[in-house]
């Protein structure tokens, strides 16, 4: 029957609308307290809808079924217009929870406000760029791209920018969601409970790419997060490059790579692209796509195929400079 075929649809559609690429990325998987108390407003608000939506439907259908009009029967219905109860009662019950809600929302803002500072915070400047993330920490004077390393159980306070349109910065595990505004400061904070990788998002469409704009929070444990900053800080490894590294770094700090982005210790100091310090410590790059060989090659070959509207999609570099240059980026570690 029709009606059948129509709830199949239904019932299909809502299972793809929470089907995710990363089950463990939302916000009912909180890792932090600032999430878990998002995470149960919601559920409270979620079951009173559910309740309220149950009872007008059961009140409904009796009305419906005791209001039927009989076969031969003339009388008038009966009418409810002009009983103060029941009118009364039907303008309180909303008016309260109203205000419960209204409390509730209060307390939960209260509880994720962000702290004051204090010795042993961190502070992360995030800046959003068409499609990436920047991540700056001026205490440490580090300064990446894509992957966002925070020790766990600490309090991280963040400095949102964007240097072209609005983005919005969300790790659904850690925290709710600011918008990044060009000319304006935003800021927000997060905490991780446990050590562990989370995804972030921008949730402000943004352009072509908006929905490969992800990053990584890396939550570490304290003495690995330290190891990761003092290798962070480290300058290069001054070591001999072979004949193709030579050839790889000739290619990347005198061509057109040095217009966009940086390498610490070289001539390059672009602000475009993402600094490439350190490039081959990280997970991912380019905003999400993980950093292996293939990758990196295709992205080399032709990044306009692997994400269209880039702002290197018209570099396209031949295969022998593509193992030169290959060989020069693995050692940036």
């Amino acid at each position: 029957m029709a009606w059948r075929k129509w709830i199949s649809l239904i019932g299909f559609s809502l299972l793809l609308a929470g089907c995710t690429a990363n089950p463990a990325t939302t916000t009912f998987n909180t890792n932090s307290s600032i999430a878990a108390e998002k995470a149960q407003l919601f559920n409270i608000l979620f079951w009173m809808g559910v309740v309220v939506f149950l009872l007008v439907v059961v009140l409904l259908t009796i009305a419906v079924i005791r209001g039927r009009r009989k076969p031969g029967d003339t009388t008038e219905p009966f009418q409810n217009h002009g009983n103060v109860r029941l009118e009364i009662l039907w303008t309180v019950i909303p008016i309260l929870l109203v205000i419960f809600i209204f409390f509730l929302t209060v307390r939960t803002m209260n509880a994720v406000a962000a702290p004051p500072r204090e010795n042993g915070d961190l502070t992360v400047r995030a800046i959003g760029h068409r499609w990436f993330w920047e991540f700056q920490y001026p205490d440490l004077g580090i300064t990446t791209a894509n992957e966002l390393h925070i020790p766990e159980d600490t309090n991280v306070h963040i400095e949102l920018v964007s240097v072209d349109v609005i983005h919005s910065f969300w790790v659904p595990n850690l925290s709710g969601k600011i918008d990044v505004v060009p000319g304006q400061q935003n800021s927000m904070w997060i905490r991780a409970d446990n050590a562990g990788t989370f995804m972030g998002h921008c949730a402000e469409f943004c352009g072509i790419q908006h929905a490969n704009m992800h990053f990584n929070v890396i939550a570490d444990d304290a003495s690995t997060f330290q190891a990761w900053v003092e290798g962070q800080q480290a300058g290069l490894a001054d070591s001999t490059l072979t004949d193709l590294e030579a050839q790889g770094s000739k290619i990347v700090t005198a061509g057109v790579c040095a217009g966009c982005h940086a390498i610490d210790g070289t001539n390059m100091l672009g602000k475009t692209g993402p600094n490439l310090t350190h490039l081959y410590s990280r997970s991912i790059f380019a905003g999400g796509f993980e950093l292996n060989d293939e990758n990196m090659k295709q992205w080399l070959r032709d990044s306009g195929k692997l994400k269209p509207g880039n702002l290197m999609a018209g570099i396209r570099l031949p295969d022998d400079q593509i193992e030169a240059v290959m060989a020069y980026l693995k050692t940036l570690r």
